[in-house]
Parts: structure tokens; C-alpha cells; sequence
């Protein structure tokens, strides 16, 4: 450890004064000076304060309970919203959930993994306590490396998240929630270290910040000077002479003379500046030791009792420092580097790190179970909402545009869709706030027993978007405010101006890179298909560099069939994509309405052909190729997929096919084709019968590519899909039909 130490001289009765850091002592002594003035040096992290208080919804139950009425009632409308949607969904669709598109997308992919990833994300937070204990004992220094691992770790932590969510191709929900507690989880890390790090004094006679230690620093510098005074009054013992004969200053001869030849230059002006301060006796005595230090003139006996009386003042302020805020407990530097400790912070419903918050005295559990029941209640809610007014708008445009409409066309309807969402969107803005902000915060707050729960004030009463920023999300506010803000400032010299400047952008591109991971697309270029499309995934065990897409008959991707095959080709070591060919809208398998028909179905409006399938299919294919690491892709296609799977048989599309029992397919469609086709054909088939049959052998005979046709005798149209497996004969055409698939997909993809 370093020391400010004197040094015994070979005349008895004198000692020189050394330092292994000669310009920290300078710096002390004008910082006293600076204190001789009255003002109190400010820590940095003063400017926040937790208090003991309820949220903005409990206190108007105190102080305005004539609300209380109106709140009841907001509620009871919105109740009777929620019985009429489920009774319309159960009148049109046998469910109270509709079409049951948004649940099925958030519970249909990897919750499990989802899970456990979040669980990973909250462990490895771990990594600041392991750095900030490596700090404190010595092995590397906060000022340099382990800032610098610090930002290494947390854009690391960044980084893999997101990789992680585009490598998993997880639903928009999905990406949501691990991006968004990823950031949470970052700036809690942040702070953490911050704290723990840096701590910038400010003292008034610069009016800047002019020494910033870490937290370790300061300890270190704690112990080092309690060395130093208790060295100096040992050696005053053992030589009382010594205070009349003086001391001997001078700067430790292995200091480099650069070092110094550039202090001495800097005097003068700095003893200018310090003569500002209206003259005392102590000013006096502290002026002169700091023209002693810096010149090596040896020090007199009232400037040795001035150094000693420094020593303690700055111990004093060194161990207020470390304190921080601690009133009620010892959890002081570096006592707070514990397990327990970070573990209780990242627990905390806050996103800024104190030595010690405000705390209930015991947990309210009916408090709890009350703004747990409240939280999915409002998430039931908010699902029906986006289930009925929402989805069907979104997928209405969507269809506009593989309609064909022009941009003038759409930019009529436009109006008209901003109207069908503003109502829902505003639902779900409100419903949003109120689960995050005071059921989940409360509910975390209470559970931790964490007393200040001022997560939002009444933003719904705010006069600018300034006023707005900062009422309506408190947590990010503080932290923004400490950690963006202030450091700005402190640490960069910005104006407050600027530091405004600086926040809002980090903000704005923080909001950006959430958009970025849902959409896949910055804001303001084409958003792919991809995004509005449902896709069955399913993986192989190894390498995704050889795939198929399965386009699928009329009943569509989430036909249990469909999916078993989809998981028996990706068995097989491929990568299988099926995707939702008609917009939610497929053929029922059973329960079809009388009224049903097929052909008016197909042909609309808005109907399924290939103005709105051709889209679909040509962005998964490229979703495949550009961002799932497909190298060669195979099209697989039954009954109606089988056209769009011949058309993609093309240069830079697919690579080969196969079809079983195919539909609608044109003989141009057939003669155009630039890769090797299977076919697996019915017996019995009234769209694809034997005249057919033989017409495409002989297109497929001159196109000059491979080709294959397999016909299964006692089987009809659809065998392929939707076999009656307890006839051995229907059972083995479809089991050798899927077999024929692996085999030509092993041959040439």
C-alpha cells in the first residue's frame, strides 16, 4: 500500500517528509482551502433521495378519495368490455379467446428456454460484485482496467441477448421481455459499479469537478493517509525536538523532474487562484504549506500541526464519503460488497444503487395477492384487446399491400386505420402502464419490503413532454437523471444543455434498438413479411445450412399432421420452415358451416390466390436465406402448397422439390422448372388424375432435370397429410411418400 510517510534523516532530531503520490497531497491541501471558505464538499452521489412513500393511485385514495368512486367505476366499464368480446368470440368462434392468434404466439415457442434464459441473465450479474471485490483487494486498479472491463462485460451482456433472441427467432412477445429486462438488468449493473466506483468530490472554489476517485480509491487513500497520521505522531513522540528544529519537505527523488518542472511552472498560477479566498490564520498556514510541498522548503513546526490537523479532516470526510447514506445500518464500503447484498439490489423495484433504502417494517401478503390477481387480470385484458381491435387491423393492411393497392390506394385507407387503433392502442397504452408501473412494482416492492414506491407521479396532468419524461417512468427517469445527466456533466464538463441533449438520445436510441429487435428493421425501411406471418419452426440437431420450406394444404400450418411431418423432416437433419399461407383464415378441417364452399373460399374476396400467397412464401424464402443461415433450401409442397412449390424451382430460390398429390399446378408452371421435382401421386385424385398424371411426365421427360413419380394404388387425394393410419395399406402409401421426400432431399439438396 502506498504511504505518505516521514522518513528518518541521519541527524536525530530531523525527518524528511516523502510521498509516493506528491500531487494527491497537493490536492488535499488546496481542497482544505477550499473548505476554509464554508462550503461543504458535495458528493456526487447526493443527488437522489429514497423516501418512505405510496404510489400516485394509493395517495389519491388518502388525499382525494372522491376518486375512489370514479377509479371503481373505470374498472367496472372496463369488466363489461371484457364479457362482451369473450361472448362475441364464443358466438362466432366457440372460443372466448377468438382465433386465439396472440396466445398461441406467446405460448407456443420456447417459454421453457425463455425461462431459463432469464434466469441466466439475473445470475450473471454477479460478474460486478466478482470485479469490485478484484478491485478492492488491490489486484487491479477501478481508474483504468476495471472500468474498462466493466463496459466490456455490459456490451458483452448486451450483445449476447440480443444475438440470442434473433438466434432463437423468437416471437415479438418473446423479444419484448428478455430485451427489456436485459436493459433493466444493465442498468442496475451499471449503477452498481458506478457506485461502487466512482465518487466525484466537488469543491467550490473551481466550481468543476476536480478530483474524481473510485470508491476503492478512496478507501485506499483512507487507509493510506490513517498510516500516515499515525506514523507522524510515533515519530513526534520519539523526537519532541524535533517540532522546534522543523521538518524537512521535499518530493520522493524517484518522482520524474518532468513531473515536476511542470508544477513548478503551474505554481504561480495556482497561488493566484488561492489568493481569492479572504485571508485567515489557517488560510495562511495552509497557503504556506502548499508553496512548501511544491517547493521543498522545509516545512515550519505550525505547518507540521497544520499537515496533522489536514490528515484528520480528511480522514473525517474520506470515511463520510464511504458511508453515503448509511443511517440505520453498517453497510458501508466495503461492507456492502457482499452476495447478499447485490442480490437484495437486483431485486429491488429500483434501477439506481444505494448503500441503504427505505424499508416497510413486514410484507403485506393480501397487499401482494391483490397486485398479483390485478396483474393478469389486466394482462387477460390487454390479450382481448389486441385480439379483437387490433390483430384484424394490422392483418387487414397487411393484406392491402400482397392486394396490390397502390400507395396512393393505401394512403386512403389510412385515416380509416388509424381510427380503428387509436381507441385499442390507447386501451393498451393505459393497461400497459398500469400492470408495469403500480401492480408488478408494487407487488416487487412489497415482497422486498421497499417503502418508496414513487415509480410514476401524475403524468396524466403534465404540461410539456419534459414534465412527461420525467413523471411518467421514475425508475429510468433516476437513472437517467444520476448516471446520463449528472455524469455528463461532472465527468465531461457539458453544459446542462448538452447533458439534456445527451439523455434524450441515448433514450431515443435505446427505444430504437427495442424496435430493431422486434421489427428486424430500422425504423423507417420496409418491414418484412416475416414480422405479421406465422411460422411452425422446427430445428434440426446440427447445422441450419440445409433447410426446407413446407408449404402446406388448405387446413393449414397448425394442422397437428402438418407439424409431425415438419418434425420428422427436421429428424431427418433439415431445417423445416412452415409458414401461415392464408392470413388466418385456412379451410376448417371439421365443423365446417354449411354454407361453406371451397371454390368461393379460394377465389374471394379477400381469397387465396396467388396475389396473396406469392408474397408470403418469397419473404420467408428470403427470411431463410438472409437471417436463418440457409445455404440451400428444398420446397416442399402437398396438395396446395404443391404449386407454389414447382414455381419456386428457380435460380437463386429453391434448389429441389418435392410435392405429393399436387393441386392447380399449370403446365407452364412445370415446363419452367430449373431443378430436381418428386411427385407422389394418388390412385384416386380428382384434381390430379391419370390424364394429368401422364401430361406432366412427358413436360417433366423434356425439361431435362431429375425427376421422380411414385403412384400409391388404394389411396386418394391428400394421403400424404391426412392418411386413415389404421388401414395398413393407406398407412404404408403415406409412410413411403414421406420416405420418398427424405430420400430425394438426401440425394440432391
Amino acid at each position: 500500500m502506498e504511504e505518505l510517510e516521514s522518513t528518518e534523516t541521519e541527524q536525530d532530531d530531523q525527518y524528511l517528509l516523502t510521498a509516493d503520490d506528491a500531487e494527491l497531497l497537493q490536492e488535499i491541501l488546496k481542497h482544505n482551502l477550499s473548505h476554509q471558505s464554508g462550503e461543504k464538499r458535495k458528493f456526487r452521489f447526493q443527488d437522489l433521495k429514497f423516501t418512505r412513500q405510496l404510489s400516485t393511485f394509493q395517495n389519491l385514495g388518502t388525499t382525494a378519495p372522491q376518486f375512489h368512486g370514479f377509479f371503481v367505476l373505470f374498472w367496472m366499464g372496463v369488466t363489461l368490455m371484457l364479457f362482451r368480446l369473450a361472448a362475441n368470440n364464443w358466438r362466432t368462434y366457440g372460443s372466448i379467446w377468438g382465433k386465439n392468434e396472440i396466445i398461441r404466439l406467446m405460448m407456443d415457442k420456447d417459454v421453457i428456454v425463455l425461462g431459463l434464459t432469464d434466469l441466466l441473465l439475473c445470475w450473471s450479474t454477479g460478474f460486478c460484485l466478482i470485479l469490485q471485490r478484484v478491485v478492492l483487494k488491490g489486484y487491479i486498479r477501478w481508474n483504468g482496467l476495471g472500468w474498462l472491463i466493466q463496459n466490456i462485460w455490459q456490451t458483452t451482456y448486451l450483445g449476447v441477448v440480443i444475438w440470442w433472441a434473433y438466434h432463437r427467432d423468437w416471437p415479438w412477445t418473446h423479444t419484448v421481455f428478455i430485451v427489456l429486462h436485459c436493459l433493466a438488468m444493465l442498468m442496475k449493473q451499471h449503477s452498481y459499479a458506478a457506485y461502487n466506483g466512482y465518487c466525484m468530490l466537488t469543491f467550490p472554489f473551481s466550481h468543476e469537478p476536480v478530483l474524481m476517485r473510485a470508491v476503492s480509491e478512496m478507501y485506499r487513500k483512507r487507509n493510506m493517509l490513517k498510516a500516515s497520521l499515525s506514523q507522524t505522531r510515533v515519530k513526534e513522540r520519539r523526537h519532541p525536538t524535533s517540532a522546534k528544529m522543523g521538518y524537512s519537505s521535499a518530493v520522493d527523488t524517484e518522482l520524474n523532474s518532468e513531473i515536476m518542472d511542470l508544477k513548478k511552472k503551474d505554481f504561480s498560477r495556482r497561488s493566484s487562484e488561492l489568493q481569492n479566498y479572504s485571508r485567515s490564520h489557517e488560510t495562511d498556514q495552509l497557503l504556506s504549506l502548499i508553496g512548501t510541498i511544491e517547493t521543498g522548503v522545509p516545512l515550519e513546526p505550525s505547518q507540521v500541526k497544520s499537515l496533522r490537523e489536514l490528515l484528520e479532516q480528511e480522514i473525517e470526510v474520506l470515511s463520510e464519503g464511504l458511508k453515503g447514506r448509511c443511517s440505520l445500518t453498517n453497510n458501508h464500503y466495503p461492507q456492502n460488497l457482499t452476495i447478499g447484498n447485490i442480490c437484495d439490489f437486483m431485486a429491488l423495484p429500483t434501477l439506481v444503487y444505494e448503500l441503504e433504502y427505505p424499508r416497510t417494517k413486514k410484507i403485506d401478503w393480501l397487499y401482494v395477492a391483490e397486485k398479483t390477481l390485478a396483474t393478469f387480470g389486466i394482462i387477460v385484458v390487454m390479450i382481448a384487446v389486441s385480439q379483437s381491435w387490433i390483430y384484424p387491423v394490422v392483418m387487414d393492411t397487411v393484406r392491402m399491400k400482397e392486394e396490390g393497392m397502390t400507395a396512393q390506394q393505401r394512403l386512403r385507407e389510412f385515416p380509416w386505420v388509424l381510427g380503428d387503433l387509436l381507441f385499442p392502442f390507447m386501451m393498451e397504452y393505459l393497461l400497459a402502464f398500469y400492470v408495469i408501473w403500480e401492480c408488478v412494482l408494487n407487488a416487487v416492492a412489497e415482497i422486498t419490503m421497499f417503502a418508496d414506491r414513487g415509480f410514476y407521479s401524475d403524468w396524466w396532468n403534465s404540461v410539456s413532454w419534459d414534465q412527461f419524461a420525467r413523471d411518467w417512468n421514475r425508475p429510468v427517469h433516476n437513472f437517467l437523471f444520476r448516471h446520463v445527466y449528472h455524469g455528463s456533466i461532472s465527468e465531461y464538463r457539458l453544459s446542462r444543455v448538452s447533458a439534456s441533449l445527451i439523455t434524450f438520445l441515448l433514450s431515443a436510441c435505446v427505444h430504437e434498438l427495442l424496435m430493431l429487435c422486434i421489427f428486424r428493421r430500422l425504423r423507417g425501411r420496409q418491414v418484412s413479411l416475416t414480422v405479421v406471418v406465422e411460422v411452425y419452426i422446427s430445428h434440426p440437431e446440427r447445422s441450419t445450412k440445409r433447410a426446407i420450406l413446407l408449404l402446406t394444404d388448405v387446413i393449414g400450418h397448425r394442422f397437428i399432421n402438418a407439424q409431425l411431418i415438419a418434425d420428422q423432416l427436421a429428424a431427418n437433419d433439415y431445417l423445416v420452415v412452415m409458414p401461415d399461407l392464408f392470413h388466418g383464415d385456412p379451410v376448417p378441417l371439421n365443423n365446417r358451416p354449411a354454407s361453406f364452399d371451397l371454390m368461393s373460399w379460394l377465389k374471394g374476396p379477400p381469397g387465396h390466390l396467388a396475389n396473396r400467397v406469392e408474397p408470403v412464401v418469397q419473404a420467408i424464402l428470403k427470411e431463410m436465406k438472409s437471417n436463418m443461415g440457409c445455404e440451400r433450401v428444398g420446397a416442399v409442397g402437398y396438395c396446395f402448397g404443391a404449386k407454389y412449390a414447382v414455381r419456386l424451382l428457380r435460380p437463386g430460390l429453391c434448389d429441389v422439390a418435392y410435392v405429393a398429390h399436387p393441386s392447380f399446378v399449370d403446365a407452364e408452371e412445370l415446363q419452367a422448372i430449373q431443378g430436381p421435382l418428386s411427385i407422389a401421386a394418388a390412385e384416386t385424385d380428382s384434381i390430379f388424375p391419370a390424364p394429368k398424371r401422364h401430361e406432366s411426365e412427358d413436360i417433366l421427360a423434356k425439361t431435362g432435370q431429375p425427376y421422380q413419380i411414385n403412384l400409391f394404388s388404394g389411396v386418394e387425394h391428400g394421403f400424404a397429410v391426412r392418411a386413415d393410419i389404421t388401414k395398413p395399406t393407406i398407412r404404408f402409401a403415406k409412410e413411403s411418400a414421406f420416405l420418398q421426400a427424405v430420400a430425394w432431399f438426401d440425394q440432391y439438396l
